[in-house]
């Protein structure tokens, strides 16, 4: 592979420091489809590039038999030596030929799954079930490392606790600060589905079958202004720094730290060079500032996703954020508190009896966002962020 990217690690891989994720190939975007064959180009161009992680999953396969996401890259790789490839594939979330969701975590669709080279996880079935799967096709060889994506935190222990856990996969992105503790963060959504770039001026540029536009409140008529204020605010920050407001929200994951990995999604080639070019800007501790001030909190308009799938993204973190709510209000009298998913950080520290890992890149994400709304908590967590463990750290006794 001729290009040359910076290397970050994911457990025992080094992987380029970006990543490509491959679900608006096949799946759910539905504004400007794009042939196999100029996909397959694109993925070809990434490799020339010199990207070494390719992020897949069985859902992406969207019901189909043939043409799907799998194919797609096992096209692209033919011929490549095994090791210059990292595939990242989840499974156990599929649709059927009828169009049907279908959630399947047994121990038999792990197999069948994996055998496909695709991974994922599922509520309904226990996730100690799941994990013993992996761990014993991670001992036959077949597949290297185990992740996981979208999970709550009681259920990171219950999986670590099965086998070591190398990466965690989740939306962060200036809009969606969804930074968990844990492992190595493998980002999705950096350009938050094409919001962030600019290049969508409003709902009607997406066709009515797009998932972004029915699926999405962001892109609701009620909310697409407001939040095209922001995107408004940030380009002007990209035009300062040489940019494209692509590259600018892609710039501000890359500066979360060395345990942070984004996969931005493309179809075509001109936007994977775009999106690659990225890796060259540096953003001052100003910028960051500047930036994370844009797209504070309160100013972002609509959850990420709709209102049924929400309760379940809440419902995964309630017991992190009932836990929470309750420290803050009796220990520092904070009626409202911030995130679940700084909840569930906060969880997972005093839970794990400082055994779980929470990285830095984690911890400076959650103390900026919280500067303004909270002081008080984003003091406690730069008093966190200075102990001495780097690489693992550790709650201090007040959060034990």
């Amino acid at each position: 592979m001729a290009g040359q990217l910076d290397k970050r690690k994911i457990g025992g891989l080094e992987v380029s420091c970006m990543g490509l994720g491959l679900m608006g190939m096949t799946a759910f975007y539905a504004t400007n489809p794009v042939p196999t064959e100029e996909c397959v180009a694109t993925i070809k161009e990434a490799l020339a590039s010199g990207v070494t992680l390719f992020d897949t999953a069985e859902l992406y396969n969207a019901g189909k038999s043939t043409d799907n996401n799998e194919q797609l890259l096992g096209e692209a790789i033919q011929g490549l030596p095994r090791d210059q490839v990292v595939i990242a594939t989840k499974w156990g979330i599929y649709i059927n030929e009828k169009g049907e969701f279908i959630t399947d975590g047994s121990r038999k669709h792990c197999r069948e799954a994996v055998e496909k080279s695709l991974q994922y996880l599922d509520p309904n079935t226990p996730i100690e079930e799941s994990m013993q799967a992996m761990k014993e096709l991670v001992e036959e060889g077949k597949i290297r490392h185990i992740g996981l994506s979208e999970v709550s935190p009681e259920d990171v222990r219950k999986a670590h606790a099965i086998h070591p856990v190398t990466a965690y996969q989740l939306e962060w992105s200036l809009w969606s600060r969804d930074a968990e503790v844990g492992w190595l963060v493998v980002q999705k959504g950096g350009s938050a589905g094409g919001f962030l770039t600019g290049a969508i001026r409003s709902p009607a540029d997406l066709s009515e079958q797009d998932f972004r536009r029915v699926g999405q409140p962001r892109f609701a008529e009620e909310a697409f202004a407001k939040n095209m204020e922001l995107v408004e605010r940030m380009t002007a920050v990209a035009q300062r720094k040489g940019a494209t407001a692509s590259q600018l929200a892609l710039a501000w994951v890359l500066a979360q730290g060395p345990d942070v990995v984004p996969i931005p999604g493309t179809r075509r080639i001109m936007y994977l060079k775009e999106n690659l070019g990225a890796a060259a800007i540096q953003l001052t501790p100003e910028d960051l500032q500047e930036l994370n001030g844009i797209f504070s909190h309160d100013k972002v308009v609509g959850e990420r996703y709709p209102e049924p799938m929400m309760r379940l993204v809440q419902a995964l973190l309630g017991n992190a954020l009932d836990w929470l709510h309750g420290w803050l209000a009796g220990e520092l009298g904070i009626k409202h508190p911030p995130s679940a998913q700084a909840a569930a950080a906060l969880y997972l520290g005093r839970k794990g009896r400082g055994a779980v890992p929470l990285w830095p890149s984690v911890l400076r994400t959650l103390t900026g966002y919280h500067e303004d709304s909270h002081p008080e908590f984003a003091a406690l967590l730069r008093e966190v962020l200075h102990i001495p463990q780097y690489g693992r750290i550790e709650f201090k006794a007040e959060f034990s």
